[in-house]
């Protein structure tokens, strides 16, 4: 099992591969998953008490709600 980890001295995620964003991408299609990545960072950087236990939990929920607001994509 591989972890994706948050830094919170440099604000920065590690772990996320290229296949990981693909997958998300492909399941979430209404959303930039690049930029929700980045954009989850600087929430975590921003509430730094909200450490968690799965990053990647987080993140996918994180994009399933931005997906949630986009509305359905066909």
């Amino acid at each position: 099992i591989k972890w994706i980890k948050f830094d919170f001295q440099s604000g920065a995620f590690s772990g996320i591969t290229e296949d990981d964003e693909l997958r998300w991408q492909e399941a979430y299609p209404a959303t930039i998953v690049p930029m929700e990545i980045d954009r989850a960072a600087v929430w975590l950087k921003a509430n730094p008490a909200n450490r968690k236990k799965n990053y990647e939990r987080f993140i996918v929920n994180w994009i399933s709600k931005v997906q949630e607001r986009a509305g359905k994509v066909r």
